[in-house]
């Protein structure tokens, strides 16, 4: 009975956002009360004021750290929207080689996993969402689509949770890094063709399998090279870029060489890509003549222009991860500590800061006027408090359910009812505790002391249980809360927030069945 009552907040979360095909911001809200009232109610999952308080604070404080990212990076698309810029790039990356579908493949996976690794916390969604819009995907397309770029997040920054794993298990983090990487191999590829038959339909995933192949099993590659010979951090910071190259090496191999010039234009023609207006790219026919000179265009004009800022930002992240001096100086200035929940946040080093810098940068290079910066701040403001009080339901309703015991009883009772099976569900738990905290981090805190307790019980080996708690926890943070609404928020699509989870759950779904067979696989080789 308790079990039941533990699982009530999350699965009435999720049959408000599944079943109802709410908002995840009434689903947050629900959760936060049904997880009060059981606290309130039941002696085992007990939890006074104080401890209320605790919760709330640490879950508002939690939400902060993604909300940071996602004010500026909102502001980055609209400034760069509205000076035109983001259809200045939307034509450059109409001349990639290969269709949309193509291009869509190399965005969100490579592109993608460079950008999450260097920092982190989403920001592969705030990247790559505008420029799937800018070649001309719906709103609720770009932002389901954008889901696809945390395809890598156990590297790059994220690998925080590789390295906190290590240390509560006293395990070496390479070894983890290269458990990770064998599980989540054949999640690459996956995700490679899933990107294809979201981005158009089952047809691009046929006519471009060879493709997905190539960059799934590079992606693969990449991450158990890069963990092997470079380290866990800095995998996918040179595995993304080179991963990329590949794509779009290949996409120029297998094109017609007539496609390389005139794709844009054609595309356009049959109606997939709308002319570009006032800063604004939307899918439609063109009803804007196309003269012979524009068809055989190439570059576009303006380009380095548009790119500045987002060279600037790829700079300020490296520069503020790579080099020690940087580093050290942004992580000592600026800091919100808040001990009393155990929170730490770094303001000028985290991703958000550099975000800010690429909207100064953004500013000025579009030469906007006062009034103009200032109409696209409340613009991006009112779409932030939406997308900040939904995340924020999640991340209180998380740490309600830590502090009174109802995740540790979940976890618990899974454990005790499967016996001898439990690495069939070691992957499973992990997937959890990733979607209700997002962040592969935070899940391991959660889970793994108790998932280590667990397999010692069956003799199960650490390194295959602490990996498969990773990885599943970085897969399952695609279809959390936290990153869905980041998603919606930037595409500007925040009703698309149901289904967006819904899809991501079943994207996970099948995840969850590849992890549970990679596992199965390595036990059996370990003997």
């Amino acid at each position: 009975m308790n079990a039941l009552l533990a699982a009530l907040p999350l699965l009435g979360a999720l049959a408000w956002i599944v079943a109802l095909r709410r908002s995840a911001l009434g689903a947050g809200s629900l959760g936060i009360a049904l997880s009060l009232a059981i606290a309130a109610v039941v002696p085992a999952f007990a939890l006074d004021a104080n401890g209320v308080g605790l919760a709330i604070l640490r879950g508002v404080l939690v939400a902060s750290v993604v909300g940071y990212v996602i004010y500026f990076g909102l502001l980055l698309f609209r400034l760069t929207e509205r000076s035109g810029a983001q259809a200045t790039l939307a034509e450059a990356l109409a001349h990639l080689p290969g269709d949309r579908a193509a291009r869509a493949l190399i965005l969100c996976i490579p592109v993608g996993a460079f950008f999450e690794a260097v920092s982190g916390f989403g920001l592969g969604i705030v990247v790559v969402a505008p420029l799937l819009i800018g070649i001309g995907y719906s709103r609720r397309s770009a932002a389901l689509l954008a889901l696809f770029t945390q395809n890598a997040v156990p590297w790059g920054s994220s690998a925080i949770g590789i390295v906190f794993s290590g240390t509560l298990s006293g395990l070496s983090i390479d070894e983890i890094g290269l458990g990770c990487a064998l599980l989540v191999a054949p999640v690459f590829l996956y995700y490679a063709v899933l990107t294809l038959v979201v981005a158009e339909d089952r047809g691009a995933a046929t006519r471009h399998g060879a493709m997905a192949v190539v960059v799934g099993g590079s992606m693969a590659a990449a991450a158990w090279l890069g963990t092997r010979y470079l380290g866990v951090e800095p995998a996918m910071v040179v595995g993304g870029p080179i991963v990329t190259l590949i794509g779009i090496a290949w996409a120029r191999w297998t094109s017609p060489a007539s496609s390389l010039t005139g794709m844009a234009v054609k595309e356009a023609d049959e109606g997939r890509l709308s002319p570009v207006r006032g800063g604004q790219v939307g899918v439609g026919r063109s009803t804007t003549p196309t003269t012979p000179a524009t068809k055989h265009a190439g570059i576009p004009t303006g380009i380095g222009r548009a790119v500045v800022p987002y060279i600037v930002l790829v700079a300020a992240l490296l520069a503020s991860r790579l080099v020690p001096p940087i580093r050290d100086a942004l992580r000592g200035v600026g800091v919100v500590r808040v001990p009393i929940v155990d929170f730490e946040l770094a303001l000028l080093y985290s991703s958000g800061f550099a975000l800010l810098i690429a909207c100064v940068v953004a500013a000025a290079i579009g030469r906007l006027n006062g009034r103009a910066i200032a109409a696209q701040v409340a613009r991006t403001s009112r779409h932030w408090v939406r997308a900040f009080a939904a995340l924020a339901g999640f991340t209180i309703m998380a740490e309600i359910m830590l502090r009174s015991g109802m995740t540790r009883e979940l976890a618990t009772s899974v454990a005790l009812a499967v016996g001898p099976g439990y690495a069939l569900v070691a992957p499973a738990l992990g997937g959890l505790s990733g979607f209700l905290t997002g962040s592969n981090v935070a899940g391991s805190a959660m889970l793994l002391p108790f998932q280590l307790v667990a397999a010692d019980r069956i003799s199960l080996s650490a390194l295959v249980v602490t990996s498969a708690q990773n990885a599943a926890a970085a897969v399952f943070s695609m279809a959390s809360p936290a990153r869905v609404v980041l998603a919606a928020a930037v595409a500007g699509e925040p009703r698309a927030e149901p289904t967006l989870i819904r899809a991501a759950l079943v994207f996970c779904a099948g995840s969850l069945v590849l992890m549970t067979i990679a596992e199965l696989v390595w036990i059996a080789v370990r003997g």
